[in-house]
């Protein structure tokens, strides 16, 4: 993903004001809700009631966050679709504008998963354009396994819109019958149908993938030769490379920032020189990316250019320059680096601990660690995340102790994910904080050994289950499921008579996402369940693998301090 597109787009969101119109309430009456959906569920389809769109909005991203276990919810979902007008402000189709809240309900329909399925199977059947081609986004982004047949059948929809997420399903989707179906779209007569099913056939790597995609990047639309530009970097196609440097000189700066990513991505030596001139480019996001690219390349002759290029006004360019540097094999770099890693500017620290952590060079750990109290959580984090490339694993203890002191959300979650990824080494020193006195202390090394995967740490998680705080209990299930997967639902199940509600909701929020039941928060039928399928050792590991393969990213324990 790009990096500075991204940035600049949310910039844009931003600067235009919308009206966000409200959704249709749900068709199913309201006291047709469960008794058995857990209270937060229960609650947040109340409010899809409300004639409010940021409260339609808010209830809507929370039963995405609660998984599996917001399938109650789906019914009442899919019965607002149907209401959906040509007019009526939302992201479907090409001919209609992009509203948060039906942008959300798409969404929340991808996160909930396996009980969404069916239903918007069932949708791409319907009459009405808009619906297809909703159900048809929702099924493209959802991490819960799609039958292969219907949406073959779905490729000879009359809208180009469906056509196009199948085809952005079908791309990670096996099968030699699914490879022919792709290939065939890649003549569709539209352009934008044409190109999603080269990039499909891209993310499969298949061998007809790079000269469909030069093609369109010779000679589609304005979107299409964009995409065409991002698909061929990951697929190394030396084909691709002069292709590209002529995209380099392109009127569209769009599709010269992604044609200077791209031939990062593919590595050839042969796109240097074209790489340095565009380091000059008027576009500041064209520039940034060549500096990027040149990073990626390693090449010597880059650093003299780069070096210039820091001196650039434009903050974005200085900032690729630095963290570009750093993977560019010249003994210079290391201190410009650390002189860099002083700057008064938060941004400029951030990207020279970036740059280091690409360096692979021991003698950026102790500035690093030192990084870990800087005034800025951005430059924290980013110090963090260098620390792991580095793979320093004396920095462990220190991560720790910064992820106990840190007051900053997102750099609390990066400096939790960082212990996870250094895996069993980030163990012994978050069992210890384990024992620490405060809750949020507790909480938080929690959910740290859960990221670790790590089966040592159960044991250590077990003795801490009946902690005094709700927010420590929760952070246990998290980690016990992260750690030993379904062998862990009978604790879940336990869990369910806990004093505290929320975190009885969390628990069904995980039973239902590890199982696929959905019996919400009541205990006895979940028990009732268990005793049925109760599975073997093997079927638990079998059940783990899966698990791991398949599910989404559970969200962290809820913390009620």
């Amino acid at each position: 993903m790009k990096r500075l597109s991204v940035l600049s787009m949310t910039v844009l969101i931003i600067a235009v004001p919308r009206l966000a119109l409200a959704l249709p309430p749900p068709a199913i009456p309201k006291e047709s809700i469960s008794a058995d959906a857990p209270a937060l569920v229960k609650e947040a389809i109340e409010q899809l009631y409300d004639g409010d769109p940021e409260i339609q909005t808010a209830a809507l991203e929370r039963l995405e966050q609660q998984g599996s276990a917001a399938s109650f919810a789906v019914p009442f979902i899919m019965s607002m679709l149907p209401e959906i007008q040509p007019g009526w402000v939302v992201l479907f189709g090409s001919d209609s504008l992009d509203d948060a809240t039906g942008y959300q309900l798409l969404h929340t329909l991808a996160g909930i998963g396996p009980a969404a399925v069916g239903p918007l199977l069932e949708a791409l059947q319907d009459e009405n354009r808009l619906f297809r081609e909703g159900a048809a986004y929702a099924l493209s982004i959802t991490w819960a396994q799609v039958p292969t047949a219907p949406m073959l059948s779905a490729l000879h929809d009359p809208s180009p819109g469906v056509r196009e997420d199948v085809l952005r399903r079908l791309g990670a989707t096996a099968g030699e019958d699914v490879t022919k179906a792709l290939r065939a779209a890649a003549g569709d007569p539209e352009i934008s149908v044409r190109t999603a099913a080269a990039v499909a056939l891209a993310k499969r790597h298949d061998p007809e993938a790079a000269t469909l995609l030069i093609a369109i990047l010779k000679d589609g639309d304005r979107e299409a030769r964009s995409d065409a530009a991002s698909a061929l970097g990951p697929l190394r196609d030396p084909r691709a490379v002069e292709p590209l440097i002529a995209a380099l000189r392109d009127n569209d700066e769009n599709l010269r920032e992604d044609a200077a990513d791209a031939l990062g991505e593919i590595g050839d030596a042969r796109a240097v020189p074209a790489l340095l001139t565009s380091l000059k480019d008027k576009d500041s996001l064209t520039a940034a990316y060549a500096a990027y690219a040149l990073g990626k390349l390693h090449d010597p002759r880059a650093f003299e250019p780069l070096h210039d290029a820091f001196r650039d006004p434009d903050s974005a360019i200085r900032q690729a320059t630095l963290e570009a540097l750093g993977g560019i094999p010249d003994p210079r770099v290391l201190p410009v680096l650390l002189a860099a890693l002083q700057d008064p500017m938060p941004e400029l620290r951030a990207a020279a601990a970036r740059g280091l952590g690409e360096t692979g060079n021991a003698q950026a750990v102790g500035p690093l660690i030192a990084a870990l109290r800087d005034s800025s959580p951005r430059v924290r984090g980013d110090a963090a995340y260098a620390l792991l490339a580095l793979q320093a694993v004396d920095a462990v203890p220190p991560l720790v102790a910064a992820l106990v002191a840190e007051t900053d959300t997102v750099a609390r979650n990066i400096l939790t994910n960082t212990l996870g990824q250094f895996g069993s080494e980030a163990v012994p020193p978050l069992a210890a904080a384990l024992k620490d006195t405060h809750p949020r202390t507790r909480y938080r090394a929690a959910v740290a050994l859960g990221g670790t995967h790590a089966p040592a740490a159960a044991d250590m998680l077990l003795a801490i289950r009946e902690d005094g705080s709700a927010s420590v209990r929760a952070a246990v299930l998290y980690a016990l499921v992260e750690t030993t997967g379904r062998r862990a639902a009978l604790l879940l199940i336990e869990a369910l008579d806990d004093s505290d509600p929320r975190l009885r909701a969390y628990a069904a929020m995980l039973l239902s996402g590890m199982t696929g039941q959905h019996f919400g928060t009541n205990a006895s039928k979940w028990r009732e369940w268990w005793e049925k399928e109760t599975p073997t050792q093997e079927e638990v590991d079998d059940e783990r693998e899966h698990y791991n393969k398949e599910r989404p990213p559970n969200p962290h324990a809820p913390d009620t301090q």
